[in-house]
């Protein structure tokens, strides 16, 4: 999968000179409608054609291939952003089961790939009850069945970064006692 991904960011980046994380993180930064959380260091997004409900996807901005080349001061600045992910999902979204997916350079790649390639993860939450998290179309015609769009997903999990927390109008009505007695256990 990464060698694949890794020769198109080299097609692309060959093609227009740009590497295709960077014009990602731009493009989607002006649009906005799919961004969850973005700064100077890492960008969290709904990518525009995910691969199942709620699909998440995090792009450090630093140029770095793979994350045993993250020092420890710029892995304190993307973690927390990166962990707030995961309650959003939850509280906002049920989610309670997930797939984290890392994507880096091979190890012979690292040095030679930091112009066009960024190491990144996808969050994909799993269709609760299912053995599988695909099925039907999705395994016979290799198409995915996305019953979210990634831009509603973003507008809901924006929220919990820009209030710095869960909002229990968000919260799914199946989650409300729980919700309650997690921020009652916070307050204590």
């Amino acid at each position: 999968m990464e060698i694949e991904e890794l020769a198109r960011a080299k097609e692309f980046y060959e093609e227009t000179g740009t590497s295709l994380f960077d014009a990602f993180i731009e493009t989607e930064l002006e649009a906005g409608d799919k961004v969850i959380y973005g700064n100077d260091d890492v960008c969290i997004s709904s990518p525009f054609a995910p691969k199942c409900n709620d699909e998440i996807i995090v792009i450090p901005r630093a140029r770095l291939t793979h994350v045993l080349q993250m020092d420890e001061d710029y892995m304190k600045k993307i973690i927390r952003p990166i962990l707030g992910i995961f309650p959003s999902l939850f509280f906002y979204r049920g989610v309670r089961d997930l797939n984290i997916v890392v994507h880096m350079a091979p190890f012979a790649e690292i040095d030679h790939s930091e112009k066009f390639y960024r190491w990144h993860m996808h969050i994909m939450p799993r269709k609760s009850g299912l053995p599988v998290s695909m099925a039907g179309a999705e395994i016979g015609y290799g198409d995915n069945v996305i019953a979210v769009y990634p831009e509603y997903t973003a507008s809901i999990l924006r929220e919990w970064y820009s209030l710095g927390g869960p909002n229990s109008d968000m919260v799914p009505n199946s989650l409300k006692e729980h919700f309650q007695r997690f921020i009652s256990n916070s307050i204590d």
